[in-house]
């Protein structure tokens, strides 16, 4: 869930991104700072947590890693 404060003025794409990955939209601008990041496992999968501010705005992004993922091999 994105907190209601940051869907405001150009953030508001992040509600339909359509068939833009995630992480192009939010790496490819300068108006991306990370606050934290955090990495673990859990039920034997990797996962990471970052705390990302965009445009000045809070934004938790949570991943979880797939099984076949790179970061397995």
């Amino acid at each position: 869930m994105v907190p209601e404060e940051t869907l405001v003025g150009d953030e508001q794409r992040l509600v339909d991104l359509g068939t833009i990955p995630l992480g192009k939209y939010l790496f490819s601008g300068n108006n991306l700072t990370r606050d934290y990041i955090h990495i673990g496992k859990q039920c034997e999968r990797w996962a990471r947590r970052s705390l990302l501010r965009l445009s000045n705005k809070p934004l938790l992004l949570t991943e979880l890693f797939l099984p076949e993922s790179p970061a397995y091999k």
